[in-house]
């Protein structure tokens, strides 16, 4: 058996080769063990870390297009309810507008009732003012006609005196 020791190449023999084998088959295990294995499981801990925050990344965006969705829905709703109050309170106004309207043109009317009843008032004391003064002129000028004889230059003449006396006496 030396004979086939000896004939292999590189002047190995049988037993290194097989030393060399049972060290290789010893580095395996133990790189399997103290390598590989808790390289394993720290990446397939890794995995599932990013698995589970993937998840909640998923999660957090569905809640956040709710949340959108909801935004959305409630700033329709509020613009609605500002387009609704809008033209609530514009209605509401033009209603004010017109009450105001009526009531100053109630007054306007009233005041002017109150004007037309003064004039007519003033209007009426004054023709009896006038009315008396016109009495006063006729007595006074028929008395003035009745002392003397009259003519027609002579009326004029005192129509006139009479008319002087009152333009003076206003």
């Amino acid at each position: 058996m030396r004979i086939l020791i000896s004939a292999l190449p590189l002047n190995l023999n049988i037993i290194e080769i097989l030393i060399h084998m049972f060290n290789l088959a010893v580095l395996i295990v133990a790189v399997r063990f103290l390598l590989y294995k808790p390289i394993k499981k720290f990446m397939e801990k890794r995995a599932a870390e990013y698995r589970t925050a993937d998840e909640e990344t998923r999660k957090k965006l569905q809640e956040a297009e709710e949340f959108n969705e909801n935004s959305k829905k409630l700033l329709d709703e509020a613009r609605r309810e500002a387009v609704s109050i809008a033209d609530s309170t514009s209605a509401s106004a033009r209603e004010q507008a017109d009450e105001i309207v009526t009531e100053a043109k109630e007054k306007a009317e009233g005041i002017l009732e109150r004007a037309y009843e003064d004039i007519r008032l003033k209007t009426e004391e004054e023709t009896r003012g006038l009315k008396h003064a016109i009495s006063e002129l006729a007595v006074t000028l028929a008395s003035e006609i009745l002392e003397k004889e009259v003519t027609a230059e002579d009326n004029d003449k005192a129509i006139d005196d009479i008319l002087n006396k009152w333009e003076h006496r206003s």
